[in-house]
């Protein structure tokens, strides 16, 4: 693991317990804390917030960092803190293709059916990200374990965005999603090309409209730890109707970027796709979620203007 990534990644789980402990919810950044396995600290979690379902909403995580490929080293095992902190590596200076995307949030609702997605998206978060755990939950490898082969799913469209700036084809897709039938394991992974996190803090099953986004997560965003991470990226994908109405400003204001260039806009029946080339990097802005129906001639069309 890099210093970049880990740097993040020890910012944002301080300053989340701090936030849940602030809260009144100092039980919960206990059970964080708690030097036992996930299983039993699930079980703890488990207890002690099935009585009160309410309280989810107070534990939400607005220093989610995301999942897939960071540019960690040999992601796909798992790694103790101690070992993290000795394995430091230095980033490639070539970033061609880097791959960050922004979805607009964790696609469930937190309720008694979530607990376990919640535990391990929001409460678990960090700690997962230092340690994968391969027989509970891999950030690294999530697909592996939601077990979503949808092409229309939030992730096979990040699939297929993946395809069009690798293959230069979207429709190249499967290889990144789809288990093969002889091996039951997929060829190769959408999320070992790409990056991805969300603009909002609250996760929803149904893309529920966000007023705006909360403080902590903007101050998330302002962080230095997270614009070091951001500045690895060459190509920035970011699909939300609210973000793209006011790009400019949140560009700046959430990410620290400039638009210094003359903005491209591609459009597609309801959807509107800005392109922005910086000198570091190319960033993509659409009004219309990363999910649901999307051509692929469209995506190939973004792609191709995107490079």
């Amino acid at each position: 693991m890099d210093q970049i990534f880990l740097d993040l990644i020890n910012y944002a789980r301080l300053e989340y317990v701090k936030h849940i402990t602030s809260n009144g919810n100092a039980q919960y950044a206990a059970i964080i804390n708690m030097s036992l396995d996930y299983k039993s600290k699930f079980n703890s979690f488990n207890a002690s917030v099935a009585p009160s379902i309410s309280q989810l909403a107070h534990l939400i995580n607005p220093y989610f960092i995301g999942m897939g490929n960071p540019f960690c080293v040999d992601c796909g095992n798992p790694w103790s803190l101690a070992v993290a902190n000795k394995v430091v590596q230095q980033i490639p200076n070539d970033i061609e293709n880097s791959i960050l995307i922004f979805g607009q949030e964790l696609g469930f609702t937190p309720g008694l059916g979530s607990l376990q997605c919640f535990f391990e998206e929001q409460l678990s978060h960090h700690d997962l990200l230092l340690n994968p755990d391969s027989a509970f939950f891999n950030p690294y490898k999530a697909n592996d374990f939601r077990q979503v082969k949808r092409h229309s799913h939030t992730w096979g469209v990040y699939a297929k965005f993946v395809a069009g700036l690798l293959n230069v084809n979207s429709r190249d897709y499967k290889k990144y999603l789809i288990v093969d039938p002889k091996s039951n394991v997929r060829v190769d992974r959408f999320e070992d090309h790409c990056f991805y996190s969300e603009l909002y803090d609250s996760p929803s099953a149904n893309h529920a409209h966000r007023p705006s986004i909360s403080p902590e997560r903007v101050s998330f965003f302002q962080s230095n730890e997270f614009r070091d991470f951001l500045s690895r990226f060459k190509y920035i994908i970011i699909g939300d109707g609210d973000f793209s109405r006011d790009y400019s400003n949140l560009l700046g204001k959430l990410f620290g970027i400039t638009v210094t260039k003359p903005v491209q806009t591609l459009t597609d029946v309801n959807k509107v796709c800005q392109i922005i080339k910086n000198k570091n990097q190319h960033i993509a802005i659409s009004n219309y979620p990363l999910s649901s129906q999307w051509k692929y001639s469209y995506i190939d069309n973004i792609c191709r203007n995107l490079k």
